[in-house]
């Protein structure tokens, strides 16, 4: 897997914590944790799988050779965000720096998945 804390740029981390009044080096093991935890589930090729097949819409807008960016509902990242103890702070926070970072790597024609980043609350994945 890709070293987490170098997929999310230090200037979304940064601005998503000043933004949402928590730490930065907080803010970058929590994000390293999230990812962890993706990995160690039925890993990320196995959640992407499930979430393809088990919810309503199709959430996966785009991946690349790092990472599957999808869009999520809220409840779904809210599981999330409990199992990890996030504050309030910490869970806008860390939806800021994924939807920065799924955009930023969105491709110019929107991607070739079904879902569009649009649809939900962005979610990268970085692949094993």
């Amino acid at each position: 897997m890709s070293d987490s804390p170098a997929f999310f740029a230090d200037e979304r981390v940064r601005s998503a914590a000043a933004d949402a009044g928590v730490d930065a080096d907080d803010l970058r093991a929590l994000l390293s944790r999230h990812q962890e935890g993706m990995s160690d589930l039925p890993g990320v090729d196995g959640l992407v799988y499930e979430w393809r097949t088990t919810l309503r819409e199709d959430p996966l807008a785009f991946a690349d050779g790092e990472a599957y960016y999808v869009a999520l509902p809220r409840r779904i990242w809210r599981q999330f965000a409990d199992h990890h103890d996030m504050s309030d702070a910490e869970f806008e926070a860390v939806l800021s720096v994924h939807e920065a970072t799924a955009r930023a790597a969105a491709p110019d024609d929107g991607g070739d998945g079904p879902a569009s980043l649009d649809d939900g609350h962005p979610m990268a994945l970085l692949k094993a």
